[in-house]
């Protein structure tokens, strides 16, 4: 037993809101229990498939992973999409000499427990051509390149082959695994001719074939077959029900923690490949059970509460970060967590929050501190919240995690951050019964945003006192604009001349971008000037963020922005992108801010050669006339959309 404490084992993850993996999470959980295991589960909300500043910050839980407590770890490979961070995983295992068992993808030196694709996927296209006795079968394929697909075309052909049938290019199209795609692939087809059946390489794209066959006026199983693969959620609730074969999640969790188990006792175990077969449902997509019309209202009924709840759940969030943020200092913040984290189902809750971030969000501590040093700032157990404070270093065993075990034997570690800046972590255990994963990840979303907000709150607090010291905000004022930020029309030439005068070594361009809001009367004369106030500023940070560092953005009048870049490579800062990536970065805005109105801009841009005697002022002038040709257009479109 690891550390002197209970055998513990610990599972590694992504994309825990996924129904799949939250589901062999639980598998996982359950059988751990019967067998008298803890559980400390290390999971993010990310696939790791963008490499992106948010990759780097969920992927700081294995950093929490202290390999001395643990006596074996689980790694569900497969769910966290850059298998670089899983060796990074088994490496540090290795040397700790903690055994590593994978779910759904190998590893060489592991006890890999893996799902047969495979002879599902064959058994599933046999049982087309050979029990249902179909010659003209389509093949909706995943995509191009990618290992499963690739695998799955193999399979079709190799039956193809042993049933004495050509391989035809004309039916194998690229469904790219969702609904999209899948439905123009099989709308093709159906210009070429109507096939007896489509195999789809997984459930997704086989309802949406279904879809595309009735829209046709074509019935399924009787005018065409169609099967799917994975076992889908939604294929539950479809009519037909998808013929299919489904992994066996509990079949994974129970090998898996048998391995476990056999280890922890000393026995010895085969280093090999442990195949779980996949559950074969030959149902009504094919013909081979009746299709049974139930009756849809309790099902809407259901799906309507759901969605309701969710709806009602969102509003919480978005009133949480105004609640947290709107001039709040750390402790604040920290008290009036209290709400939210008392309304989850959860039975313990810890936030732990990291030294640098306390000092930087001038959080009120009298003992001396390091960087690394973690402090518990907020601990629910039951019906008890608590803001202790409680200091210990990260190396050490976080407090009060035995007793987190008194009533659930697992304890979930989930990353507390924003973007690349990591604040800690939250520990919280649970009936893995009674646990909306996709909640929770909207939770941690808030609180990472939340933090960050009274992070830089404190920070541009601490920089405002400096500057007044310091004598700098007069000068400060008198060249930017009070409300956003930005230049204001004398500090935009002013800086303009600076960075001219600065790049004279060889030759650049200037590019040019005349920005005014949409409709900022008619938010301030029916929401008021506070709507408006914010109007303004959530424009002018898209304009920033678009516009990138090199830029030289200012706020010219009340809803008049200009952007200057002075750049040798245009494409590389992607000037002239800067018009579309405004337009949909303002469309996705819209979708979180939760506003009665919606955020909009025209803008027009030029660029020319940057010469010592340029005219600025004529490009700038060029640029507006493209603006309100553009700001007319969108007007006029708006009025025919009314």
């Amino acid at each position: 037993m690891a550390g002197g404490f209970a055998p513990t084992i610990g599972i590694c993850l992504g994309h825990l809101q996924d129904l799949t993996n939250a589901e062999q999470v639980q598998a996982l959980s359950a059988y751990a229990a019967e067998k008298g295991l803890r559980v400390k589960i290390f999971a993010s909300f990310s696939t790791f498939q963008n490499r992106d500043n948010h990759d780097i910050g969920e992927q700081s839980v294995y950093d929490l992973i202290r390999w001395n407590e643990l006596d074996a770890v689980v790694i569900m490979g497969e769910t966290i999409g850059d298998r670089e961070i899983t060796k990074r995983i088994i490496a540090a295992a290795d040397a700790e000499g903690v055994p590593v068992i994978t779910v759904d993808q190998a590893h060489e030196g592991c006890y890999n427990v893996i799902h047969g694709y495979d002879a599902a996927f064959e058994a599933v296209v046999r049982h087309v051509f050979e029990h249902h006795k179909c010659t003209r079968v389509n093949f909706l394929a995943g995509m191009p390149d990618n290992a499963f697909s690739d695998a799955r075309i193999d399979i079709y052909k190799k039956v193809l082959a042993e049933n004495g049938l050509p391989f035809e290019e004309r039916r194998m199209k690229y469904g790219y695994f969702w609904e999209g795609p899948a439905s123009d692939a099989v709308k093709e087809f159906l210009e070429d001719e109507l096939p007896e059946a489509i195999i789809a390489a997984n459930d997704s794209m086989a309802i949406a074939a279904c879809t595309v066959l009735n829209e046709f006026g074509y019935r399924v199983p009787e005018d065409v077959l169609i099967t799917g693969f994975d076992g889908i959620e939604m294929e539950r609730y479809h009519v037909p029900r998808i013929t299919n074969a489904a992994q066996d999640l509990w079949g994974a969790g129970s090998c898996a923690l048998e391995i476990a188990s056999k280890l922890i006792r000393g026995e010895t175990v085969d280093q090999k490949e442990y195949l779980i077969e996949y559950g074969l449902h030959f149902t009504q997509s094919c013909g081979c059970e009746p299709t049974k019309y139930r009756s849809s209202s309790a099902q809407l009924q259901k799906m309507y509460m759901s969605l309701a709840a969710n709806r009602v759940y969102e509003d919480q969030m978005y009133r949480m970060i105004t609640v947290l943020t709107d001039e709040k200092t750390v402790d604040e913040m920290f008290e009036h967590m209290r709400e939210y984290i008392m309304g989850q189902t959860v039975h313990n809750f810890k936030v732990c929050v990291n030294g640098r971030y306390l000092r930087t969000a001038n959080a009120q501590i009298d003992e001396p501190y390091e960087d690394d040093d973690y402090f518990v700032v907020i601990d629910r157990t039951g019906d008890e919240y608590t803001h202790p404070y409680t200091k210990f270093h990260h190396k050490e065993r976080m407090p009060g995690l035995d007793e987190m075990y008194e009533k659930f034997n697992q304890v979930l570690f989930l990353p507390l951050h924003d973007q690349n800046d990591v604040f800690g972590y939250v520990a919280l255990s649970y009936d893995i019964y009674y646990i909306d994963y996709s909640r929770l990840f909207s939770l941690m979303m808030s609180f990472g945003h939340s933090f960050n907000t009274v992070e830089n709150q404190a920070m541009l607090m601490r920089v405002n006192e400096e500057l007044s010291a310091s004598n700098k905000m007069l000068e400060d004022m008198y060249i930017h604009d009070s409300m956003t930020g930005l230049y204001n029309r004398r500090g935009f030439f002013q800086e303009f001349q600076r960075q001219k005068n600065i790049h004279t070594d060889y030759p650049r361009w200037l590019f040019i971008a005349s920005i005014d809001m949409d409709s900022l009367k008619y938010i301030n004369d029916t929401f008021g000037h506070q709507e408006g106030d914010f109007a303004i500023k959530s424009v002018a940070n898209l304009i920033v963020s678009m516009a990138g560092e090199r830029a030289i953005c200012a706020r010219f009048g009340g809803d008049e922005y200009m952007v200057a870049i002075i750049t040798d490579d245009p494409q590389r800062d992607q000037c002239m992108s800067l018009a579309q990536r405004l337009t949909a970065a303002l469309d996705a805005a819209n979708k979180e801010i939760d506003k009665p109105y919606s955020l909009g801009a025209s803008c027009g841009t030029e660029m020319a050669r940057l010469v010592p005697n340029i005219d600025i002022d004529d490009l700038m002038k060029r640029a507006d006339d493209k603006m309100y040709t553009q700001k007319a257009k969108r007007k006029s479109l708006r009025n025919t959309s009314r």
